[in-house]
Parts: structure tokens; sequence; C-alpha cells
């Protein structure tokens, strides 16, 4: 079931990745989780100075990492996992997350300045650009790790129900008898 489940999740982030033309993600605030998720699946990723990016559902025995690994290496996107800190757009874009940082109010703007250069280029050629880059990440195996991942992520999805906080409380009990505010007090604990 959870590997069911992350097959359609990868699926879909498949389809974004291949859609033929570039896809722009502007961003600002909290992107955290499957939004990380998604906006990395885009080709081209714009930020507002306020944006932050992190895993916190690591902390509780949950997944989400593999999707960056091509895309920020091991040792960030075990960081991220393992600590559910967040970092913020600068810290985002040096690691290669973002393309861009902009004031806040202007990442918008700027995300539509960009569609719009975009849309005045050769429609083919566009496509055939971005699927050769594809295709270089999947040779250096980007869709072979893909595919082992979501086998890895649905093996820690099971165990995530056995997931404790540091007072030996799964995080299940911990949202039953106390909803959010004492998940993310457990979690802020473990750290």
């Amino acid at each position: 079931e959870h590997e069911a489940f992350l097959g359609q999740a990868d699926e879909f982030h498949a389809r974004v990745r291949s859609a033929g033309l570039p896809v722009v993600a502007a961003v600002h605030g909290f992107c955290l989780g499957a939004a990380l998720n998604l906006a990395v699946s885009c080709d081209l990723v714009i930020a507002s100075e306020d944006a932050r990016f992190g895993l916190p559902e690591g902390r509780i025995g949950l997944v989400g990492a593999s999707p960056l690994v091509p895309i920020i290496g091991a040792q960030w996107a075990k960081f991220l996992m393992l600590t559910g800190e967040m970092i913020d757009a600068d810290r985002a874009q040096r690691i290669g997350i973002v393309l861009s940082v902009e004031p806040s109010g202007e990442h918008l703007e700027r995300a539509r300045e960009l569609c719009r250069r975009l849309t005045r280029l050769p429609r083919e050629a566009s496509a055939l650009n971005l699927a050769a880059v594809d295709a270089v990440l999947d040779a250096a195996g980007e869709d072979a790790g893909r595919r082992e991942a979501v086998k890895r992520d649905a093996e820690t999805l099971l165990a995530s129900s056995r997931a404790t906080a540091p007072d030996g409380r799964t995080f299940r009990e911990i949202i039953d008898a106390e909803g959010v505010a004492g998940l993310k007090q457990a979690r802020a604990a473990q750290f």
C-alpha cells in the first residue's frame, strides 16, 4: 500500500519533470515536505527571500529526502531529513534547490518575466533541450535511483507507525491524545 502511494506520487512528479515545456516554480513562505518535492520537480525555481525549505517529517519517522539527492547531494538530503531543520532561500540557492532569490514581493514577477522569455523560444527546441538534460540525469542513474527510493521509502513508511518521541510514545499516540500542537511539541523536544 505504501509503495503504491509513493509510486503514484513519483509518477506525478515524473509528469511534471517531463511536461515538454519548462516548468517554473515561484516559492515564498514555507516550502516543506511534499511542497519541496514538487518544487524540485520543476525545471527552474525562483524564491522570495522569505522562503524557507525543509523536511520536518523526518523527525517523526516519515520520508521525503530521496528526490533531493540528485539535486543537493546525499549529505544535505540526510541533514534536512534527519534534523528536520529548515534552510533559508539563500542556502537553498547555494545548494542547488533554487535558481535565484528575489526580494520579498518580487519573486512572482521575476518568475512571470522568466516565463514570458521562455515562451518566445522555439517550442520544439525547448522540449528537446529539456529532454537532453533529463537524459543525462537518467544515464547517471537518477531514474533507477528514484525507483529504488520508492521501495526504500515504503519500508520507512511501514516502520513509521512505530516511531517514538523522546518520552517513548508513538507519534500517532501523541496526535490522537494532543493533536498537532502535541506533535509539534514532541518533535521540538528531539533537538
